[in-house]
């Protein structure tokens, strides 16, 4: 008899240390047939009340991915001006360049550049066949390009250039 009560007290510190992970408060009762009972709800009235047990929980809060503060930009488009015959002066306004396909084809992706150095919105993607010229407006007057030469596994990123009138960028 006295090794089941072991039994029973070892299997209660379980149950007790298990439910401690989902409850604040424990109760730790007998009913009317004398079997102990240990749960998160009252017992009921005529139940022998043993122990309540409170405590805080301590559960971990999932960690909270947050964004850096970036500065609101318009996400501008291209001008939608290509060709080999491009020049400067079909570009309107002073935030405007022309990137331009020298050693062969590619694809290119720009974005806008902010003051402080963070990257906007993307203001051109696409492939460049080798001389072909394509028109960008920027917002800011700053872009940061990346390209990938045709037929080759490698992305070379982080360019950064200025968006002026109409100044030509040259992509390898």
């Amino acid at each position: 008899m006295k090794f089941c009560k072991l039994i029973l007290i070892t299997l209660l510190l379980i149950c007790i240390t298990g439910l401690a992970c989902y409850a604040d408060r424990l109760y730790i009762w007998t009913d009317d047939k004398g079997e102990t009972h240990v749960s998160q709800n009252a017992p009921p009235p005529n139940a022998v009340l043993k122990d309540i047990m409170d405590y805080k929980s301590h559960t971990r809060k999932p960690e909270q991915k947050t964004k850096p503060k970036r500065t609101p930009v318009v996400t501008t488009k291209t001008t939608g001006v290509t060709g080999n015959n491009l020049k400067p002066d079909s570009l309107s306004g002073e935030k405007t360049c022309i990137l331009y396909a020298s050693a062969g084809k590619v694809s290119v992706t720009v974005w806008d550049y902010d003051s402080v150095g963070n990257r906007q919105g993307v203001i051109f993607r696409g492939r460049l066949e080798k001389g072909e010229r394509q028109g960008i407006s920027s917002y800011t007057g700053i872009i940061v390009f990346s390209y990938q030469p045709y037929g080759d596994s490698k992305s070379y990123g982080d360019n950064r250039e200025t968006c002026e009138k109409g100044n030509t960028i040259n992509v390898p």
